[in-house]
């Protein structure tokens, strides 16, 4: 009985200690993904799509719209409009029914290569930082 808690104490003080502890991640605003190496700009082989959702004063989303947009196939823009409603944050409301304006972007080859070879940049001009502080994005 006596052996398993020297153990855990044990496992404790080495799991505590300063030699061993590596340093925590930076903050970063709960919720989001925020990559240095971000390329946010609309590349050939992307999709994109200006989408208008319709949310009523609780911000309950009550339709889906595109706008300016290089997708043409139905059954993927319906896809896309039920991915924003479900996944839509009640935290845009304001008491009034409006419409929000979000962009979408489904990258192509060549933006996930750049942004792949921006995050190697990235982390190795920075490296006190680390890329498990980072959520794989693919």
């Amino acid at each position: 009985m006596r052996l398993p808690r020297l153990l855990v104490l044990a496992l404790l003080a080495c799991s505590t200690s300063p030699v061993l502890a590596k340093t925590g991640c930076p903050a970063r605003p709960v919720g989001s993904l925020v990559y240095p190496w971000l390329i946010e700009e609309v590349m050939s082989g992307d999709e994109y799509a200006d989408i208008y959702v319709d949310i009523d004063g609780g911000g309950v989303p009550t339709g889906c719209r595109f706008g300016d947009t290089n997708i043409h196939d139905s059954n993927e823009k319906f896809t896309i409009c039920q991915g924003f409603m479900q996944q839509w944050h009640k935290s845009e409301a304001n008491g009034s029914a409006q419409t929000l304006k979000e962009k979408f972007i489904s990258y192509g080859g060549k933006h996930r290569k750049a942004e792949r070879e921006a995050e190697k940049l990235y982390f190795q001009q920075h490296p006190d930082d680390r890329p498990e502080c980072y959520p794989d994005p693919f």
